[in-house]
């Protein structure tokens, strides 16, 4: 069973959310809660919602791409969900960022872009 959340952790969460750089950082400070329970916390209080992709989100969702890890592995990584690393993988093959990746997996059968 789940821990509620006081609303003392609610006013914390939402002041250390734009503090940290990531969600990693962000768990360190909340002993005992998973980073699902903070993303699922986050959307409940309305500020989850289009978290802006930083430079190094980015360019670690590439590296870990470019290593053949799923989009699900990426996303713990990274603190986002995996519906949200998988669009993101589909706007950067749009505008070619990751064509590289596209072409590495092409060359090795049975790697699918999930």
């Amino acid at each position: 069973m789940s821990k509620r959340w006081s609303k003392e952790e609610e006013a914390l969460l939402l002041s250390e959310y734009n503090k940290c750089q990531n969600l990693e950082s962000l768990k360190a400070k909340f002993p005992g809660r998973t980073i699902s329970s903070l993303t699922t916390k986050l959307y409940k209080l309305g500020v989850n919602r289009d978290r802006a992709w930083s430079s190094q989100d980015i360019e670690l969702l590439i590296d870990l791409r470019a290593k053949k890890h799923s989009s699900s592995y990426i996303a713990s990584e990274i603190g986002r969900t995996q519906g949200a690393v998988e669009k993101k993988i589909q706007e950067l093959i749009r505008i070619q960022v990751i064509d590289r990746i596209r072409a590495q997996s092409a060359q090795s059968p049975g790697n699918k872009m999930k």
